[in-house]
């Protein structure tokens, strides 16, 4: 079995998008409506993929709650340095045993992503 996609729901993909591009460096591989949804497909060099969507509908819907995301940073200290450099809030480091350690930020819809590197 394969993962292929982690889907979000998000208030703004144009929001959503300029984060994950600019902060991650992902790629939009495709962008679409489909009915009432605005999607977009991102990945990373590695092709993991995160398909955002955005329901025209259900503008207050809550979204953001209960969705982690653990994404694997070639050189996290860099990485977080240029985060906070940017001004973006971080919770971390957090080093619960001795080969992991890892920081948390939130997209702009309250999804954690756990940046993590492993030792």
């Amino acid at each position: 079995m394969k993962i292929t996609w982690v889907t979000l729901s998000v208030f703004d993909i144009k929001k959503s998008i300029a984060f994950y591009t600019e902060v991650f460096g992902m790629q939009v591989v495709s962008r679409f409506h489909g009915g009432i949804h605005e999607i977009a497909m991102l990945k990373t060099k590695n092709e993991v993929l995160i398909e955002l969507i955005q329901n025209r509908r259900e503008a207050d819907k809550e979204v953001g709650n209960g969705v982690s995301i653990g994404l694997e940073i070639e050189n996290l200290d860099a990485f977080v340095a240029m985060l906070r450099k940017n001004g973006y809030e971080l919770t971390g480091p957090i080093a619960p045993n001795p080969t992991i350690c890892f920081y948390f930020i939130k997209d702009p819809d309250g999804y954690t992503l756990q940046l993590l590197k492993r030792s």
